[in-house]
């Protein structure tokens, strides 16, 4: 029998040994090898997926490429231990000699707000307050 099963994802019929598979709610990040463990914890290596064309907010011409950027989030723990998201994502520059704008970050969809971490990172933290339990027992 010949045919894709497209319900079927990749880490079902590609399996790993030593290796551990689970939806971690970071849309966008592709893990790019192996974790790194030292004293801070487990750290995840990864970028954020190339999207399309990106145009720029004051002349509306098509903006390139001028390198990448790295930023290092925190995550949810897994099994006690403290989870790191490092991610290198594109910075985007305006050719347009007259254009006043300069460069561009691409932006993290999984970064929360005014912190350097991640949306369920804070969306559990949230929840744990919410629940009665002090600064203290949730750090």
């Amino acid at each position: 029998m010949n045919y894709t099963e497209l319900s079927v994802a990749t880490q079902d019929v590609m399996p790993n040994k030593g290796v551990l598979f689970f939806k971690s709610g970071l849309s966008d990040f592709i893990q790019v090898g192996e974790p790194i463990q030292n004293e801070d914890g487990l750290t995840f290596v990864g970028k954020l997926d190339e999207c399309g064309d990106i145009f720029c907010p004051n002349c509306s011409r098509k903006l390139v490429k001028n390198g990448s950027l790295e930023s290092t989030l925190k995550h949810v723990a897994i099994g006690g231990i403290h989870t790191n998201i490092r991610v290198s994502y594109a910075r985007f520059r305006c050719l347009n000699i007259d254009c006043q704008f300069n460069t561009r970050s691409q932006s993290i969809p999984f970064k929360a707000d005014g912190y350097r971490i991640t949306k369920p990172l804070k969306e559990y933290t949230e929840k744990l307050l919410s629940y009665g339990l002090t600064l203290k027992a949730v750090a």
